[in-house]
């Protein structure tokens, strides 16, 4: 009979999720919900901010660590070219900010 008890247990620890993995799957939930439906560059500099590393942002919006680092290049660098900076995103972000204005 002193077995039985240790085996009820082990169920019990079976049926109970890791706290780790709960959490893990809350955030990214919680992550999912602040991006869902936007552009990429934007939920990959969300998610950033967030906190998430490239593969935890990859994973979260279906697509490749590599490309998730070559956004985070592109807008970083837009970002130190200042407003009238040579890049061609950075261009087409501020003519439709201006446009909103209107």
């Amino acid at each position: 009979m002193s077995g039985e008890p240790e085996k009820s247990k082990d169920s019990e620890a079976r049926k109970i999720p890791d706290q780790s993995v709960s959490l893990s799957r809350i955030a990214n939930l919680l992550a999912l919900s602040l991006v869902g439906g936007q552009k990429q560059e934007i939920a990959v500099e969300r998610l950033t901010a967030a906190g998430f590393t490239d593969r935890e942002i990859a994973s979260l919006i279906r697509t490749s660590p590599g490309v998730v680092a070559q956004v985070r290049y592109e807008t970083n660098k837009a970002r130190r070219q200042g407003p009238s900076g040579g890049s061609k995103r950075r261009k087409m972000v501020a003519g439709s900010e201006n446009s909103d204005s209107e």
